[in-house]
């Protein structure tokens, strides 16, 4: 569902006009509020968590094929690598996903450390014969495996997740799976009650919101994660 149409239904929830296209563009007063409150009620609902729809779909065939679901590989040849995501301003690895599988397929986990602990640690780090860490650039676009393994058959797996961003087009696509669009909508109507001064509706909003946002999280246990954003 686009922008325009979780607005009109947030709109029409509350006793409101619901919008055109052209009228969404240029909303003011309550209707450009309560385009913020669907806003404010996606980031509520992406929170720290990450969902499985908010992993890019494409995965391009130099990074080699995924082992699990959302799951991308590349064969390390070389200590430092260029982190591989297309657009590094829209997606963003997942560095506490990264980890090392030898050529028998034995899973070898991995310290992630940003560069000021690699700076503080590099003696140690660099003298490492087996991979063990994980070490972010200080420039953010390369990672680093320390040690590199002799054998250039393994591989590095990690996970790419779609940094969530602010909507403001009506045609603009909200990437939450229609059969949860309750959950975005009870979201947005505890802010728009909150904002007129009813009290009771936002609270009644807010308890269905947590309803949802428990029984999304439920269907997904094994699928969402926290993840650190870098």
């Amino acid at each position: 569902m686009n922008f325009l149409e979780y607005t009109n239904i947030v709109l029409q929830a509350t006793n409101e006009v619901p919008l055109t296209e052209q009228q969404h563009q240029h909303a003011r007063g309550l209707h450009q509020f309560v385009k913020e409150a669907i806003n404010r009620a996606y980031f509520d609902i992406i929170g720290e968590y990450q969902w499985p729809w908010m992993q890019p779909g494409e995965n391009d065939s130099s990074n080699g094929t995924p082992e699990l679901s959302g799951e991308r590989s590349i064969i390390p040849t070389t200590t430092w690598t260029a982190i591989p995501v297309k657009n590094p301003y829209k997606d963003s690895i997942d560095w506490s996903s990264i980890y090392y599988r030898d050529p028998e397929g034995s899973k070898v986990s991995l310290k992630f450390l940003n560069w000021e602990e690699y700076e503080d640690n590099q003696d140690r780090v660099d003298s490492e014969g087996s991979p063990k860490y994980i070490v972010q650039s200080a420039d953010g676009r390369s990672m680093g495996l320390f040690g590199l393994p002799k054998d250039p058959k393994g591989k590095l797996y990690y996970r790419v997740w779609s940094r969530p961003s602010r909507f403001d087009l009506a045609l603009d696509n909200i990437p939450i799976p229609d059969s949860h669009y309750t959950v975005l909508v009870d979201g947005a109507l505890h802010h728009s009650w909150s904002f007129r001064g009813e009290t009771e509706q936002a609270q009644i909003a807010y308890a269905r919101f947590e309803k949802g946002m428990k029984k999304m999280k439920q269907k997904y246990t094994n699928q969402t994660t926290r993840m650190r954003w870098i």
